[in-house]
C-alpha cells in the first residue's frame, strides 16, 4: 500500500503500518465483508487526515 508523503507523527505513522499489515492479512484470509470494509475506511480515514494535516 502506498504511503502519502508528509509529515506525521509516530503514532500515526504507527497506526498507518498497522492499517496496510490488516490490509496485506486481509488479501491472505477468508475475512467477512464488514470487516473487509472497516479496513479500507480506515486507510481512507487515515489519508484524509494526513492531507487535511498537510494543508495547514
Amino acid at each position: 500500500m502506498p504511503q502519502d508523503s508528509g509529515p506525521e507523527s509516530k503514532k500515526e505513522s504507527d497506526i498507518s503500518a498497522a492499517a496496510a499489515r490488516i490490509l496485506d492479512e486481509v488479501k491472505a484470509e477468508p475475512v467477512p465483508d464488514s470487516i473487509r470494509d472497516l479496513a479500507h475506511e480506515l486507510d481512507r480515514t487515515l489519508r484524509a487526515k494526513r492531507k487535511a494535516g498537510s494543508q495547514v
